[in-house]
């Protein structure tokens, strides 16, 4: 049970880290990038993994915002429902 998850996850987690080391080496070029307040000169393997931080970061924003809409809406339901029983 607990002990096969455990080890399945230590195996995708080995997984993900050498695909991750792959990835870097095969994107270590150093290329410009240009932004508001100057110029940087960065590997793209970097670039890309800051790309895919912010987009999930991101979207991981917006589901908070849904989340929270949800539960608000969820919350004057229940209320309503509780009114509703009273009577």
């Amino acid at each position: 049970g607990i002990f096969i998850m455990r080890l399945l996850s230590s195996i995708f987690l080995i997984l993900l880290i050498i695909i991750a080391i792959c990835f870097s080496l095969l994107n270590a070029e150093v290329v410009s990038v240009n932004y508001f307040l100057g110029k940087k000169d960065l590997p793209l393997s970097l670039i890309l993994l800051i790309a895919l931080f912010l987009g999930c970061l991101l979207g991981f924003l917006a589901q908070i915002k849904v989340s929270i809409k949800q539960r608000y809406q969820n919350h004057v339901l229940n209320k309503k429902i509780n009114l509703l029983n009273q009577e």
